[in-house]
């Protein structure tokens, strides 16, 4: 028997863009490659008591974790932030 893509169970698959700005620590996605109009977010609190720490669960999903690798891919210093971001 053979399936094609139609036949398929699970979600359709969607084609999303990724965007960063790794030196202002922001992230930011869109179904489409145009950047103006979607909502830039920080990946790391700004004010209140978790102020400095990793934004890790929102709408969006884990935003730190995308731009971290986005911006600092697998290297030990990504690997490094990531396993500090936890904690």
């Amino acid at each position: 028997m053979c399936r094609g893509i139609e036949d398929r169970g699970g979600p359709p698959v969607k084609e999303i863009w990724l965007f960063t700005d790794c030196a202002g620590e922001k992230f930011a996605s869109n179904f489409n490659s145009d950047i103006s109009n979607t909502l830039e977010q920080d990946v790391f609190h700004r004010e209140g008591r978790l102020a400095g720490r990793p934004k890790h669960g929102s709408a969006a999903g884990n935003l730190f974790k995308k731009w971290v690798k986005l911006c600092n891919g697998e290297s030990l210093e990504g690997k490094e932030l990531i396993r500090k971001g936890i904690q």
